[in-house]
């Protein structure tokens, strides 16, 4: 394949052509690569040195008394060695430290202002398993799971093998979480897919006159070939597409410029007036509506600052 073009021929005999305008909105797919792989090194680099734990105290003065009785229930398991913070800096040090689990203790309960507000950071999404021990149950369970957090048991009572099995109930349903999420990412992934793929072919069948199976042909010949996904291609083939009408557009403005200033110049002639004007009023509208079609693109700042000057430009023509 050329850097100019790429030639997919099919069995019927036909070729499409997919130009450079529509290989480069692929490219930054396939450059990403290397910064994938270097973001995960350093993501698995910081998951050797994290804290298994981190130990989150609503309130400081507690802190201490609370610190040692956790500390010692910890003994002996993963945990053992767990690092401290209070809710005001739980989510920076979380960040920081990237551990696998965080343990809450809100010796005066979980609707702190303090608490609440470090909560929301999270949008209902902590990093990793969100565990609360408290004074007592929560009156309403729906929010606290809306907070993001994963279990949560009473303090009176606690105990080695209570607290493990809070543990490890908070690690399951923040992992039964994530799959959700990931399928349900999965599903939206596919669906929009099918949308870009829907329209693609669409364009194909209008602008070859060819039906639809052979339009699904050639964009899967042109996927298989480019060594990308179907969604990719087709979105790519649907954005090359509208560059190319918006540059066709943008011909149009200047065409219509220029017949604008001869009618003008034939209407102060005496020259055809009354069919200058039948012209000028339609080029006019044609004007508007390529305007407003070059409005409704997403531009980087210098076509938004080339746009602005056609209109500033058409304004008092």
């Amino acid at each position: 394949m050329s850097p100019c073009t790429a030639e997919q021929e099919t069995g019927a005999g036909c070729r499409v052509f997919f130009t450079k305008a529509v290989l480069r909105y692929t490219v930054p797919t396939l450059t990403q690569e290397p910064c994938l792989h270097a973001h995960a090194g350093l993501a698995y680099a910081r998951g050797l040195a994290m804290a298994p734990l981190l130990l989150v105290f609503s309130n400081e003065s507690d802190a201490s008394g609370a610190s040692a009785t956790l500390r010692a229930l910890l003994a002996g398991t993963e945990f053992a060695d767990p690092g401290e913070t209070h809710c005001r800096s739980m989510v920076r040090k979380a960040a920081a430290d990237a551990p696998r689990h965080i343990l809450l203790c809100a010796t005066r309960g979980v609707d702190e202002p303090a608490l609440l507000d470090a909560l929301k950071a999270w949008n209902g999404m902590p990093p990793c398993p969100l565990s609360v021990v408290c004074e007592a149950a929560p009156a309403d369970p729906a929010q606290w799971v809306e907070r993001g957090i994963h279990a949560w048991a009473p303090l009176a009572g606690l105990d080695a093998v209570r607290l493990a099995a809070l543990l490890a109930q908070a690690q399951a349903r923040c992992q039964r979480e994530a799959d959700l999420r990931a399928e349900m990412d999965a599903l939206r992934t596919r669906l929009d897919e099918r949308k870009w793929i829907d329209r693609a072919k669409g364009l194909l069948m209008s602008a070859r006159g060819i039906a639809e199976d052979e339009a699904f042909v050639l964009l899967r010949g042109a996927a298989m070939h480019a060594n990308l996904r179907l969604g990719e291609v087709s979105r790519s083939l649907l954005e090359a597409a509208q560059w190319a009408e918006a540059i066709n557009r943008a011909g149009q403005m200047r065409m219509l410029s220029q017949r604008l200033s001869r009618l003008a110049a034939q209407e102060l002639a005496g020259v055809d007036v009354q069919r200058g004007r039948v012209l000028r009023k339609e080029s006019v509208q044609r004007m508007q509506q390529n305007l407003e079609h070059l409005d409704g693109l997403v531009l980087d700042s210098r076509a938004k600052h080339s746009l602005a000057q056609v209109r500033r430009a058409w304004e008092p023509l």
